[in-house]
């Protein structure tokens, strides 16, 4: 499909920039220390994404999901 891109299931929709900063809030208070809560999907985000998914059983892929944010937050 044209103009489109390669997204895999649950990552069609993207977390805005407050959302992401509550999930490196969460992460951080959970010990996956991802520094400062900027609201940027950096390196250190996605490597704190994929130590959380790892831990939780999910595949440690690094995409950030509000399905996902909704289970940090628990």
């Amino acid at each position: 499909m044209a103009g489109s891109s390669a997204v895999g299931p649950g990552r069609s929709s993207q977390l805005s920039r407050s959302q992401v900063r509550e999930m490196q809030q969460a992460l951080n208070a959970r010990g996956f220390e991802v520094g400062t809560p900027d609201g940027i999907m950096g390196p250190n985000t996605r490597r704190g994404v994929r130590e959380f998914q790892a831990t939780i059983g999910t595949p440690p892929d690094g995409f950030a999901t509000r399905n996902l944010l909704e289970r940090l937050q628990r």
